[in-house]
């Protein structure tokens, strides 16, 4: 048998650390709190960042053998990593949810933290935006009911209503749910109560449903692995009669996400005075997102904000738009950039988010 090379090595370990990152759901307002702690770190607070700096580059140096040793071991078989860390939503920036409890707590992917003995807090749950008959995938964090294990509670949270009013779901609460995350993917067996609403309308919706189970999964996973449905424990359930016929591993389709969506605020959320900073993803030509904000019937700001490479491959993007808004209400939309004009566009898909600044 042949030894690897340590040109081989090199090519096993990027591969493991390109797929990781694609793996990442960002959290909310990471960039927002780094930007805030660099702001604070003057004089002597930047000698305290000189002790957890060392200690974090130590952290990545063995993170990196850790993946190179995994890499080497002779089975071949994935091993699964701590899920990425990052930062929840501020404080008051999703509203607790409403209506009977239904599922687990809602969070950015990462390790969970409770919010109380019975919430997970920032839970990353994808709900559906419908424009016509079309349907496309979009992203909340959420605070959601704990229902055990993390993936379990964020799976669980998909029947309920969306903090967003734009958003819906057309997932309902099961009488039984049960989550297997295991290296090489996930399982998920529900009962066939949860697709009680026939009301779907379109046969596009079934398909985008599933997805949206898929991407929510994975996400609160913290990893971009299979994930297999079956329906009271069976295989070839045709999921709200639409032809998507479930029991065989699925992988997340990017074809679904909606072309830009609004990480932070949640609606109905709060910014602080100063400089506020709506943050979300998208798919803009050429990385430009355009944007409005209004106040009542009065426009106060408009532009476009540049993103930036986000881990989901390439053409996809984060984008940080910054705004000095004094306290009042406020609605900011955002579109991705097609590049096109005219019919050529397609429907816009803006994301919209009602907040306040306090």
């Amino acid at each position: 048998m042949s030894r690897e090379t340590p040109e081989d090595l090199e090519a096993r370990l990027r591969g493991a650390l390109a797929r990781e990152a694609d793996a990442v759901d960002p959290g909310a307002d990471g960039l927002r709190a780094i930007r805030a702690r660099i702001a604070a770190g003057e004089g002597a607070a930047v000698h305290r960042w000189r002790g957890p700096l060392v200690a974090a580059v130590a952290a990545s140096a063995v993170l990196v053998a850790g993946v190179a040793v995994a890499a080497n071991r002779g089975d071949g078989t994935p091993r699964p990593g701590p899920a990425p860390a990052t930062a929840p939503p501020s404080r008051g920036q999703t509203p607790a949810p409403t209506g009977p409890p239904a599922t687990p707590t809602d969070r950015p992917t990462g390790t969970a933290t409770a919010a109380d003995a019975g919430t997970l807090d920032s839970v990353p749950v994808y709900a559906i935006r419908m424009v016509g008959s079309q349907a496309r995938l979009v992203r909340e964090f959420r605070r959601v009911p704990a229902r055990g294990d993390r993936v379990t509670s964020a799976v669980s949270a998909l029947a309920l209503s969306p903090v967003d009013p734009d958003y819906t779901t057309f997932w309902r609460r099961p009488s039984r749910l049960s989550v297997r995350v295991a290296a090489s993917g996930i399982t998920v067996d529900l009962s066939a109560d949860a697709f009680a609403d026939t009301n779907t309308g379109t046969a596009e919706v079934p398909a985008t449903a599933v997805q949206q189970l898929v991407w929510t999964a994975t996400a609160a996973a913290g990893r971009d692995v299979p994930v297999t449905v079956r329906v009271d424990g069976a295989k070839g359930y045709d999921a709200w009669g639409g032809g998507v016929v479930l029991g065989d591993p699925m992988r997340r389709d990017t074809a679904f996400r909606a072309p830009v969506w609004i990480d932070s605020p949640a609606d109905r959320g709060r910014l602080p005075a100063g400089t506020q900073h709506v943050t979300g993803q998208g798919a803009g030509f050429e990385a430009t997102f355009v944007y409005t904000v209004t106040s009542g019937s009065r426009r106060v700001a408009a532009g476009h904000v540049t993103g930036t490479p986000a881990g989901g491959g390439y053409g996809w993007w984060t984008f940080d738009l910054r705004l000095r808004l004094p306290r009042g209400t406020y609605t900011v939309t955002v579109t991705a950039d097609t590049g096109a004009s005219g019919t050529e566009a397609g429907p816009p898909w803006p994301d919209t988010k009602r907040f306040t600044v306090s």
